[in-house]
């Protein structure tokens, strides 16, 4: 958990930099297409209002537009477009450039009609996701202004442009590329268990980098991803050909992307079965030892209550008014003065305390009692 912890703190703390980047970028991209195509428009106009309408008009109105995607081209690697569509071809064919049909939703869930409904004079951007998974950037501007305010007009003539944003990000995949090397090297690094296994893979199944031998865990990860993904981790044993796996997979939300370590059970287990034979010699050592001194505190404290009880004994079974009474007092008093834990006696104290012992006074009420 701790190991998971640290690769997430170094993600999350790139990603916000690597979000930057993309922002940026698109930002820039929209400002550039916004700009750029606003100026055709603006050619557009001028050059009808200039010329009458001829097939002559119509070539330098394709060579102005080609002049203008060329100012867009330099932003991405791939094809830019930029095409001059009345609303009725753009409903009917959608975008053909980019194979936007006029059923495909955008980001915003608006088909091109939905979008045709509320668009400004001033032009609207929409964000397309093409089947391969690229994004694709359209601004579509209005160029009959007059006639689009009155309501969508079939005739009404539409400049789109359009391009995939995939390889204008290539500051933000730099940026992406070095954190993955980063991680690598922390990988490589990072003190682990033998024959256990890192795996940094995304959401479609595609390892990004790895540590270890992760082909026996492929098939056994599906159900702790779907978890973790749920749950932001996960922890459980795999059963693979090589043998029992702890796995504990962690959920980046933000990459999309599943950190999984992964370490044989054997090998968890070993330092607690080594020490296992040495703390049962030691409990067993400890036991006898504290039974020995728990006999040995039993005999030492017991005893002087047995002497009592052997002494009291002697002297009930001796007559009070026989000649031997004296010698057995005599007696008795000296084992009684001994001192033990139970009873410490000395002297005159003894005397006082007790009446048996006191000068042979009060003998009988004592042996009485």
């Amino acid at each position: 958990s701790s190991i998971a912890q640290s690769v997430e703190n170094n993600l999350q703390s790139s990603y916000q930099e690597y979000l930057a980047a993309k922002v940026r970028v698109v930002m820039a991209t929209k400002h550039q297409m916004r700009s750029t195509t606003m100026d055709a428009r603006d050619d557009l106009h001028a050059l009808e209002s200039t010329l009458p309408i001829s097939p002559h008009r119509n070539d330098l109105a394709k060579l102005l537009l080609s002049n203008h995607d060329g100012e867009l081209a330099p932003m991405a690697s791939e094809t830019v477009a930029m095409n001059l569509l009345t609303v009725d071809e753009f409903l009917k064919d959608g975008f053909t450039p980019m194979q936007i049909t006029p059923y495909d939703l955008n980001v915003k869930h608006q088909t091109i009609r939905e979008m045709l409904a509320s668009l400004p004079n001033e032009g609207e951007f929409g964000l397309w996701q093409a089947d391969d998974g690229n994004s694709i950037l359209l601004f579509v501007l209005p160029v009959d202004t007059k006639v689009f305010s009155h309501g969508i007009s079939g005739q009404a003539r539409l400049l789109v442009s359009g391009l995939v944003l995939r390889k204008l990000f290539h500051e933000a995949d730099t940026l992406l590329q070095n954190r993955l090397k980063a991680t690598k090297n922390n990988f490589e690094n990072l003190r682990f268990y033998e024959r256990g296994c890192l795996l940094l893979r995304d959401n479609t199944g595609q390892v990004l980098i790895h540590r270890g031998d992760y082909a026996p865990l492929e098939e056994s990860l599906n159900e702790l991803c779907a978890l973790a993904r749920k749950n932001d981790h996960s922890m459980g044993q795999v059963n693979t050909k090589n043998g029992n796996y702890l796995c504990h997979v962690a959920w980046i939300q933000s990459y999309h992307w599943y950190f999984i370590m992964a370490a044989p059970v054997e090998i968890l287990q070993e330092p607690s079965s080594a020490v296992m034979p040495q703390l049962l010699l030691a409990g067993l050592i400890i036991l006898v030892a504290a039974t020995c001194a728990t006999s040995f505190l039993v005999v030492r404290f017991m005893r002087p209550l047995h002497e009592l009880r052997d002494y009291t004994s002697e002297l009930a079974a001796v007559d009070p008014s026989s000649s031997t009474f004296a010698t057995a007092e005599f007696h008795t008093q000296r084992r009684v003065r001994r001192p033990s834990p139970f009873l410490c006696v000395h002297g005159a104290e003894a005397d006082q305390k007790h009446p048996l012992l006191n000068g042979g006074h009060d003998r009988t009420e004592a042996y009485g009692r």
